[in-house]
């Protein structure tokens, strides 16, 4: 039996951390733990030994409270005695490939699913034009004299970090776009045109060149990142939405806690001491029940996303996954029975 991986969040206003320690196998009913100074020491069936270092925080020695076992998991709280001079910073996160839109005479839209060409005609496309996050949907409504009412290209592709959008005269009757041949939903049409997503299609240019699609997960996570480097404060409320192929809309209602302070330790040797160390990371409580998006919607300042099919499953997924892999009892009671969940600035495995 050995640790797999721990991790220890720490509140530090209140001087307090939580300890999430998972096993290889069922945590035995006999065990025992002891808060050092600089280190915790767990000790199962009076005689599997393994201790926990950790080199920026002290701890009030024998303070231990609110222990839990869940099946191969052990959880307690511990009362800190100082933290690191310094706060963690600001989770960011830089992804290690998505698509670059680039100028082209032809473009066509094939989907990532079934590799289906979206049109039997090309798109023509004439200039292409990077646009911030978010912005797309103000652009075409600046008021003004006519000389300053800015005016899109029937030919015009604009593109941010998980999407493109295509100022086109084809007509799509349904708000959502999807692909005919296996039903993905590849996008939205909305009054500028169509948007589509990065991590649903490949892009074929005229000369066969194919930029392949992004990250699903990347493209939830570059969301969350640019959302937390725009904060005002620590807390920001985010309506994530997609719509599927029968324009029936799905959401994840989510807080953003902007930064954490965090240790972490994996024991992929099976060692019997391990050394915890600090890193930069974002807390996340969320649910995908929509009965509460109109009462979010009237009770705190909300920023509402569009994302993609394929990125809403992927974060719920990814989500779901952290939340059972470190944070197993830790949901949050109540009628939306939220779950917390971490982002980190290198995807955890």
């Amino acid at each position: 039996m050995h640790i797999k991986h721990v991790c220890i969040e720490f509140e530090i206003y209140v001087l307090s951390c939580q300890v999430y320690i998972t096993f290889s196998d069922n945590v035995p009913i006999d065990y025992d733990i002891e808060i050092h100074l600089k280190s915790i020491t767990i000790t199962l069936a009076e005689k599997n030994t393994y201790i926990l270092n950790v080199k920026e925080y002290t701890f009030e020695e024998n303070d231990v409270r609110d222990i839990k076992v869940y099946g191969n998991k052990l959880l307690f709280r511990a009362q800190l005695n100082s933290c690191p001079e310094t706060e963690s910073s600001c989770f960011s996160f830089t992804p290690e490939y998505m698509p670059k839109v680039k100028n082209s005479e032809e473009v066509n839209i094939i989907c990532c699913s079934c590799q289906q060409v979206f049109n039997s005609k090309p798109f023509s496309i004439r200039r292409v034009l990077p646009v911030e996050l978010f912005e797309v949907d103000h652009m075409f409504c600046h008021g003004g004299t006519d000389n300053l009412v800015f005016r899109p290209q029937d030919e015009d592709c604009y593109y941010d970090k998980v999407s493109i959008y295509i100022r086109d005269k084809h007509q799509i009757l349904s708000n959502s776009i999807k692909c005919e041949n296996c039903n993905l939903c590849l996008g939205i049409c909305d009054d500028y045109g169509l948007r589509f997503w990065l991590d649903s299609i490949n892009i074929m240019f005229e000369n066969c060149d194919v930029q392949t699609y992004a990250s699903s997960f990347d493209c939830f996570v570059i969301l969350v990142d640019d959302i937390i480097k725009k904060m005002l404060g620590p807390i920001s409320h985010v309506i994530m939405k997609y719509k599927d192929s029968k324009n029936l809309n799905h959401h994840i209602l989510m807080k953003i806690i902007k930064k954490n302070e965090f240790a972490i330790a994996f024991n992929p040797n099976c060692k019997n001491v391990l050394s915890l160390d600090r890193r930069n990371c974002s807390s996340i409580i969320w649910h995908t029940s929509s009965e509460f998006v109109d009462q979010w919607r009237n009770n705190y300042f909300i920023t509402e996303i569009q994302i993609s099919e394929r990125m809403y499953q992927s974060a719920v997924q990814n989500l779901s996954e952290i939340n059972k892999q470190f944070l197993i009892g830790n949901c949050f009671t109540g009628n939306e029975k939220s779950r917390k969940s971490y982002l980190f600035n290198d995807i955890v495995q």
